[in-house]
């Protein structure tokens, strides 16, 4: 594969597909500093199947040195195809790829490939390696917002199967529940909703261990799946 006409031909169908209507609207949806194609998901998902069908045995190095590429740009959609192109070879997406996403989650500008990256990716290696969930109560700490919400985040595709470490994310969303930022209380809301799907007594436990200090908006989103007992248990004055 050479990453040169990679990128290329990438950019090649981004503007063939340009939508600049749909463009202008994503960005101000989104609130984003970086240049738009609009082009919808489904098509950037096509590019990078298209990409890896033709690729199909390229190294570790050659998937990450292409998906840094695409992250750098200054096109949204060429941020959101280095994701795909990494979710298209989940073989490399084990430990040693940490560095690399961190360092995309680090470099995030909003929730939407935040969110993407920490669930998609980053769920998709704590599913293989247990051990990088300590990873997580570094991130917790992060001097970017986008890092600490993904200290949380990271965990939801764990939550929605039973599975992941409830304890873990009890201790670091205790260690923001006064936090101001929206995207932070929304957070821990809604991994706590994720939680109480499978198991709604431990979510429910919690929202009333935290209710006294967190946001109302925490609480009700935490709540939004319990069953209507234990929703009622839980609101008190944050209905």
């Amino acid at each position: 594969m050479d990453k040169s006409e990679a990128l290329k031909s990438f950019r090649k169908s981004l503007r063939a597909a340009h939508d600049p209507e749909r463009a202008r609207q994503e960005k101000r949806y989104l609130k984003s500093p970086f240049k738009f194609f609009g082009v919808k998901v489904p098509q950037l998902r096509l590019f990078a199947k298209n990409f890896k069908r033709a690729n199909p045995g390229i190294s570790r190095e050659q998937v990450f040195d292409l998906a840094s590429a695409l992250w750098e740009s200054e096109y949204h959609q060429e941020k959101s195809l280095a994701i795909m192109v990494l979710e298209q070879y989940p073989q490399y997406l084990d430990s040693e790829a940490i560095p690399s996403i961190e360092h995309m989650i680090g470099g995030c500008n909003g929730w939407d490939h935040a969110d993407w990256i920490s669930i998609n990716l980053m769920g998709r290696i704590l599913e293989k390696d247990p051990v990088a969930i300590r990873h997580l109560v570094r991130w917790s700490g992060a001097w970017s917002l986008w890092q600490r919400r993904a200290s949380m985040t990271a965990q939801i595709r764990l939550f929605r199967t039973g599975g992941g470490d409830r304890d873990l994310f009890f201790k670091i969303a205790r260690g923001m529940v006064r936090e101001k930022e929206f995207f932070i209380r929304k957070a821990i809301g809604w991994v706590v909703r994720e939680i109480s799907k499978a198991n709604p007594d431990a979510a429910r436990d919690f929202l009333i261990v935290i209710r006294e200090k967190a946001s109302g908006l925490t609480i009700r989103e935490g709540a939004k799946r319990l069953p209507a007992q234990m929703k009622e248990e839980v609101l008190g004055k944050h209905q």
